[in-house]
């Protein structure tokens, strides 16, 4: 896999814990699905660190440098994807270690994308492929396992089962079923299937956290009625359900909504 790649300096801390360094190799890239409803993703990855009292690592991002709107704390392990960042937006990111006596370290040196990643689908091959970008400007591809049925339309990218990892959601325009593929990268690591929606009129047009539980919501539109529905997800479960104001125009679609405006 191809990645854009920033390395970090060496980043020294005092505490009163004594001292200790935390070394991070940030590697930086965004999942991008084009379309009504869908924003950007990113996923960082780090070198472990060394230190023997090692707990985890928070990463902390914000759309000015040093001036971070954001913390995650994301336990001990070396990747994370961040979801619903705004497309074309420029985010700053660092990452900071801490240890069983919770003294954080000092930021590793910051890293930047606005890049976005581009999902490709081929409606005559089945082929699936990403492009990774860097502004305007591929370095690199990575084919996907290639899936030759045409009904099948890829219709979002979330991650659904809390790993840090960009899924990818798919919907039969045939049967009405609805799958996720667990992705690892560009490797499709297992998959599960969620409710059925036979009635075709309805479509997928978004996922994100509507209820702030953690977890991506799925966003529906009825092109016949003009009815537009949230299913609260638990991972591929739907838990509930909720309608939103009706919109029976149907020259109004769905463009964005995934973010704070």
């Amino acid at each position: 896999m191809t990645r854009v790649i920033m390395r970090s300096r060496r980043c020294d801390t005092q505490s009163r814990a004594g001292s200790w360094a935390l070394f991070l190799s940030l590697f930086v890239f965004f999942l991008f699905l084009p379309g009504a409803g869908h924003s950007a993703q990113i996923t960082l990855a780090w070198n472990a660190s060394t230190d023997e009292d090692l707990v985890g690592y928070k990463v902390y991002y914000g759309t000015a440098s040093r001036q971070y709107e954001w913390s995650i704390d994301v336990g001990n392990v070396t990747t994370y994807t961040i979801t619903n960042l705004s497309d074309g937006v420029k985010y700053y990111f660092a990452a900071t270690a801490y240890n069983s006596s919770n003294v954080e370290s000092a930021y590793s040196s910051e890293v930047s994308n606005s890049a976005s990643e581009i999902l490709w689908r081929n409606t005559s091959t089945g082929e699936n492929l990403v492009w990774y970008m860097d502004g305007v400007t591929r370095t690199g591809a990575a084919y996907l396992t290639s899936v030759p049925n045409q009904a099948w339309k890829i219709v979002g990218t979330n991650d659904f089962n809390s790993d840090g990892k960009p899924d990818i959601l798919w919907r039969n325009t045939s049967s009405g079923q609805n799958l996720v593929w667990y992705m690892d990268g560009v490797t499709r690591s297992s998959s599960a299937y969620l409710t059925t929606v036979s009635n075709q009129n309805w479509k997928i047009v978004g996922t994100n956290d509507f209820n702030s539980d953690g977890k991506p919501d799925i966003l529906w539109r009825n092109t016949s009625s003009g009815q537009n529905l949230v299913w609260y997800m638990d991972g591929v479960t739907r838990s509930s359900s909720a309608y939103l104001t009706t919109v029976t125009d149907q020259n109004w679609q769905l463009a964005g909504g995934q973010n704070d405006y």
